[in-house]
């Protein structure tokens, strides 16, 4: 059985780097592959998503956790210790990679925003660097988290990237990056976590949390008008159908649409369950948009058109869309504050989950590929 290093955000409270990671170590146990991850403990990336900088610091490492527990960070701890595969070896920086590198018959990097300058700090280690010689290289659906790199980034990349067996990104802006920059191709693949089936996840969902139907908005913080045509949208299906609105995620967005029921103390499955379960959603999240895919949700997307081309966010949630011959669910968020756009919710999910079928098995058979049959 060959064994495969992994290097990812394994260890972030973000829902969709657990998620993501967990359904690629999954994957390949399911294909006959052994895997770890590898213990690469940059805690400024472990924290991404879930507790930033703060200008508050006693609030928020002191007196946050004595008054509230943290039963999010806990939940997201206990699932990471039920079911991730992690090497027994931790590095805390670059340096002890190089030193001391951890053996595998193959290494994957990915998925996530790994290749992201903001995130890593331009860390070559997510480009596996400290590889040793001859071992197969290899991204699964990595991510640079922007739509451009600058010119002089090109030598550095085309040196990272040389060795890679095999490259494979989650969104067309990735595969235009580098064959802009290194003339190498780049396959795009499905995020990780759709590479499980909507059959596959219902083993970690748990019992249905709330009883009464409802429409769940995941919101992912920054554009406030973005923000608002969540809660326009979700308040005018509410209404229209007689539900509940249920909010999971951001603080920031509790602080805008206050009135509303907030879940900020989900972990994984929490966040499987509730999206499982709601009778429609409204988001602008990646990973609430493809879980909405996946469990064949009614949703729509909100999204600031005018910033397609610049927004990560919005880039790879357009690729998944297009891909799927669903990009009618992305609506206008400057549109639904102004007048009352019709918003559709029906979709016909069978040309969809045949689609996602067939890019499921593209997906999988990049990986069968890149590491080799013969298990």
């Amino acid at each position: 059985m060959r064994k495969i290093g992994l290097i990812t955000f394994h260890k972030s409270y973000n829902y969709g780097a657990v998620l993501q990671a967990f359904a690629l170590q999954k994957e390949l146990s399911d294909l006959g592959y052994s895997s770890e991850f590898i213990d690469y403990n940059r805690n400024d990336i472990a924290r991404m998503g879930f507790l930033k900088k703060s200008k508050h610091l006693v609030w928020t490492r002191i007196m946050k956790p004595l008054l509230t527990g943290n039963k999010r960070e806990r939940r997201t701890d206990l699932f990471r210790k039920e079911y991730f595969k992690i090497g027994s070896t931790t590095y805390n920086n670059r340096k002890e990679l190089l030193n001391n590198p951890p053996e595998y018959d193959a290494y994957l990097t990915g998925s996530d925003q790994v290749w992201n300058l903001k995130h890593t700090g331009n860390d070559p280690s997510y480009y596996l660097t400290f590889v040793p010689e001859g071992k197969c290289k290899a991204s699964y659906a990595a991510s640079f988290g922007v739509s451009k790199l600058r010119e002089n980034d090109s030598p550095i990349l085309k040196e990272y990237l040389k060795g890679f067996h095999n490259i494979s990104v989650r969104e067309n802006e990735g595969k235009e990056i580098i064959a802009h920059h290194t003339g190498l191709p780049a396959e795009v693949v499905l995020d990780p976590t759709l590479l499980l089936t909507k059959q596959d996840w219902e083993k970690y969902i748990g019992k249905r949390q709330i009883q009464s139907d409802y429409v769940l908005c995941y919101c992912m913080p920054g554009d406030k008008n973005v923000m608002k045509s969540i809660n326009v949208i979700a308040r005018r299906i509410a209404d229209e159908k007689n539900l509940k609105i249920i909010n999971i995620g951001h603080k920031e967005y509790k602080k805008l649409v206050f009135w509303e029921t907030h879940v900020l103390d989900a972990g994984p499955v929490e966040f499987l369950n509730l999206f499982y379960h709601a009778s429609y959603v409204v988001t602008n999240s990646f990973h609430g948009t493809s879980f909405s895919v996946n469990f064949q949700k009614p949703f729509v997307v909100p999204i600031n058109l005018a910033l397609s081309k610049e927004s990560s966010l919005n880039s790879r949630i357009i690729t998944l869309l297009k891909n799927l011959s669903l990009d009618s669910q992305i609506v206008s968020s400057q549109d639904t504050l102004v007048n009352k756009t019709e918003i559709g919710f029906d979709i016909n999910y069978l040309p969809v989950i045949e689609k996602l079928e067939e890019e499921r098995k593209r997906s999988i058979s990049f990986l069968k590929i890149t590491l080799g049959e013969n298990k």
